[in-house]
């Protein structure tokens, strides 16, 4: 798509969240959607917070970067955050964060996927605690598609 001057716009989304201050509980073993605050800039994709997901509206390659930062209940335990497609863990789109006392751990990932027309992207998050269920709270977090590819 040509913009102004005949300039060709970027086909990306950004959804996000600044200065959480939610708790979430997460039931041990049980992989998460992240709730997400707001919507940032779009174009010819759609970021849609209100569903905690990016859609994208053009088959193609696209680079995702995700980025945050949280604050968990218990000390001791690992916790693993993890793109998904259309609910389906998108693989080496995660990472992990073993979290201290007092800790609040920053993580992120770049990622690589195929995407068709009309495809979901979320954030889904789960911890190692074994028995006790924990609270989450998302202090910042971004993701961002781009499209890399402009055939189509």
């Amino acid at each position: 798509m040509l913009g102004q001057n005949g300039a060709e716009q970027a086909v990306a989304a950004q959804i996000y969240t600044a200065a959480g201050v939610t708790a979430k509980d997460i039931v041990t073993g049980t992989p998460t959607e992240l709730d997400i605050e707001s919507n940032g800039l779009s174009n010819q994709c759609v970021a849609d917070a209100a569903n905690n997901r990016i859609t994208t509206t053009h088959a193609g390659l696209y680079h995702v970067d995700f980025q945050t930062s949280f604050s968990a209940e218990f000390s001791g335990d690992t916790w693993t955050l993890q793109l998904r497609q259309n609910g389906v863990a998108v693989p080496k789109a995660a990472c992990n964060r073993f979290m201290g006392a007092s800790d609040v751990g920053s993580v992120g990932f770049v990622a690589t996927v195929q995407a068709a027309a009309g495809d979901n992207f979320t954030i889904y998050v789960e911890h190692d605690r074994i028995v006790v269920n924990q609270e989450i709270t998302i202090k910042q977090l971004q993701l961002v598609m781009h499209r890399l590819d402009r055939a189509g």
